[in-house]
């Protein structure tokens, strides 16, 4: 899981005490919202066309998040209704983490940033992605 790379990438650093800053940039995204990858190259123009889905559920996740709802499994079950939509799509997991050490939260409300992090199967091609909770 991508998030919880930069987590150990900062923990690497501090703990060997480098010299080093750890800088993590916000996704890049296409104009349609995926998240750009060198995986995109392998969906096909019908995949492609769907694939915008992952990060809609992402954002439909943060939506709710955003009203209130402080539930994983709700959050989670926000983010899978929109996959859920596209029979091509098999989610693999909705992930809330806690943003500083990449631990999974049973529940949220308390002090720190939350990643929500998402991995989808479309056809051959594994999509991921994620946001920070505001």
């Amino acid at each position: 899981r991508a998030p919880r790379r930069c987590v150990l990438a900062r923990r690497l650093v501090a703990g060997l005490n480098f010299d080093t800053e750890v800088v993590v940039g916000d996704t890049v995204r296409e104009p349609d919202g995926l998240a750009m990858s060198s995986r995109n190259v392998h969906l096909s123009q019908e995949e492609r066309e769907a694939a915008p889905l992952v990060y809609t559920a992402l954002l439909k996740l943060t939506e709710a998040h955003k009203a209130g709802e402080r539930s994983p499994a709700a959050l989670r079950a926000c983010a899978a209704a929109v996959i859920a939509s596209e029979p091509r799509m098999a989610l693999e997991y909705v992930s809330l983490a806690a943003a500083d050490d990449g631990r999974e939260l049973e529940k949220l409300g308390g002090a720190g940033a939350v990643m929500a992090s998402i991995a989808v199967q479309l056809g051959e091609t594994r999509l991921i992605d994620n946001v920070l909770l505001p």
